[in-house]
């Protein structure tokens, strides 16, 4: 008998059946015996096999029957390795403390999961970037070795403080309107930073009067690890003054033109200026009087500039005054008298001057004026110009009268009289209508001439319009009134024609007497028109009936047609010979 069991062990290239055999009191030697199996049970992870082997002898003793069982694993599953505790400070600054991770193992072949412990290095890199990396590593019973899986924790030992230092700085040092502020620079450096890096500083900006401002600008800087460097601050001074002082007149005794003062009374000035407590006093500088006797003056100038040297804009004051006692003279500059025009498009003033001894050329002189006046197609506006001179002289007043009429009244034309044919026919002559028109500047209607183009349309629809038009002087043109006349010119005499005709031509009996049908052409028709004709009724015996129809018609214009008449013949007999 032979037996390979694999006794468990994990996938054995192949599974050999054991070998039996029997031994007999009859036999003279051991027979082999073939076993029976139900062939392998049990899970991958647990298999088994059972082969039995029984034998009954040829006297039918069966012998007691023996059993071999084999038991191994199917397993090339690899197990899985997962992380299942991770405290990575990621980056941050001084953990207080470094918490390894955990690891554990899943196998198909394993009833729960294993705890799996890895392998480190322990910490490495500098402080300002310290790493620690822990790996896992699992082989199951098989020798099936899961993919090895790390973690590795990054982390930071710092506790150095930064330093702040000032790179670049322009401060004005209080002089005035610099232009422009450059903010100062600020850089920080670190222990765990390769170079220095730059610091924005936070400022509440320009504080202070404009004729005393200041800036301060603060920078701060605070690590990764939340170490704050020293603040340092660096603060400007300068003066915003672009605001000129103002000069003003304290007192002036300005004669204002007038003639021959007593006296002249120089004027005072001062200036204020937005940087200084108080005014000052600013003494002018003058030529003295200058001009000749009409037109004499004099000019006093004050100047100021500020610490700044923003100048103020010189304020000057000139005293003038006359000596005069000549009278001015009017005189007419220009004239627009519309001189009795329609509707002129505006009415312009007449412009008047005046001259005198004391003025260098001309001046213009506005007029007096009551507005336009009379009735619309008679208006009227007179302009009288007055001047008296600078020293009471009067100039002798000048006048200008415009006359002109206003009439944008359209007139209105009627008809006088009318002879309208009225569409009758051929009338014996055509009496043109007569027109008149009524205008508001007209005392009374005048007569107005129509215009024609005379007769048109056919001689059956003949018309002929006339035409009134009136303008009036200011071309106001009326509405054109039209009179149109209608008549007919005929003299052709309508045709008259048989349309049916039933005649029996001497039948006996006729069934029926069905009357001849008639109709009219006209030269003013546009169809033919049916024609009743009149008839006596049947005449003669009734061997020899006859019956005649006669048609007649004459048109609108009283044109008769020829007259057309139908004869038929017949015989009513029913008499038997």
């Amino acid at each position: 008998m032979t037996s390979a069991d694999p006794a468990g062990t994990c996938n054995p290239a192949s599974i050999v059946a054991p070998t039996f055999e029997a031994t007999d009191n009859c036999l003279a030697s051991a027979v082999s015996v073939t076993p029976t199996t139900a062939g392998p049970t049990g899970p991958a992870c647990a298999r088994t096999q059972t082969w039995t082997a029984n034998y009954t002898d040829a006297c039918t003793n069966a012998a007691v029957p023996v059993s071999v069982t084999y038991t191994w694993v199917e397993d090339v599953v690899i197990p899985v390795i997962s992380v299942v505790t991770s405290a990575d400070p990621a980056g941050t600054c001084n953990p207080a403390s470094i918490v390894a991770p955990t690891f554990e193992a899943t196998d198909n072949c394993l009833a729960s999961a294993v705890s799996v412990t890895p392998t480190t290095a322990g910490p490495t890199g500098p402080a300002c970037a310290r790493t620690q990396t822990w790996t896992a590593n699992y082989t199951d019973a098989c020798t099936n070795a899961a993919v090895p899986v790390s973690v590795t924790y990054t982390w930071v030992e710092d506790v150095v403080i930064p330093v702040i230092s000032v790179v670049t700085s322009a401060d004005p040092a209080g002089t005035c309107n610099p232009s422009s502020i450059v903010a100062p620079t600020f850089e920080a450096t670190d222990n765990c930073l390769a170079s220095a890096v730059s610091v924005t500083p936070t400022t509440a900006g320009p504080t202070g009067p404009a004729c005393a401002r200041t800036q301060t600008w603060t920078a701060n800087y605070t690590d990764a690890c939340t170490n704050a460097a020293v603040p340092v601050s660096v603060t400007y001074t300068w003066v915003e003054d672009v605001v000129i002082p103002v000069i003003s007149v304290v007192t002036s005794a300005d004669p204002a033109g007038t003639c021959n003062p007593s006296s002249i009374v120089a004027p005072t000035f001062e200036a204020t200026d937005n940087c200084l407590a108080s005014a000052v006093s600013v003494t002018p500088t003058t030529a003295g009087p200058t001009g000749p006797a009409c037109a004499r003056t004099q000019t006093w100038t004050a100047n100021y500039n500020d610490a700044c040297t923003n100048a103020a804009v010189p304020v000057s004051v000139t005293y003038t005054w006359v000596e005069d006692v000549v009278i001015p003279v009017i005189s007419v500059v220009t004239s627009a008298d519309p001189a009795g025009a329609c509707n002129p498009s505006s009415i312009v003033a007449p412009t008047f001057e005046a001259t005198d001894n004391c003025l260098a050329s001309a001046v213009s002189v506005t007029p007096t004026t009551a507005g336009p006046t009379g009735p619309a197609c008679a208006r009227t506006q007179t302009w009288t110009a007055n001047y008296t001179d600078a020293c009471t002289n009067a100039a002798v007043a000048v006048s200008v009268t415009y006359t002109w009429v206003e009439d944008v009244v359209i007139p209105v034309i009627s008809v006088v009289t009318s002879a309208d044919p009225a569409g009758t026919c051929n009338p014996s002559s055509i009496v043109a209508p007569t027109f008149e028109a009524t205008d508001n500047c007209l005392a009374s209607a005048v007569s107005v001439t129509p215009t024609t183009a005379g007769p048109t349309g056919p001689a059956c629809a003949r018309t002929q319009t006339w035409t009134a038009n009136y303008t009036d002087a200011c071309t106001n043109a009326a509405v054109p009134v039209s009179v149109t006349y209608t008549w007919v010119e005929d003299v052709v005499i309508p045709v008259i024609s048989v349309v049916t005709s039933a005649d029996p031509a001497g039948t006996c009996n006729p069934s029926s007497i069905a009357a001849p049908t008639f109709e009219a052409t006209d030269n003013c028709l546009a169809s033919a028109v049916s024609v009743t004709p009149t008839t006596a009724g049947p005449t003669g015996p009734a061997c020899a009936r006859t019956q005649t129809w006669t048609a007649n018609y004459t048109d609108a214009c009283t044109n008769a047609a020829v007259p057309v008449s139908v004869t038929y013949t017949w015989v009513e007999d029913v008499v038997i010979p």
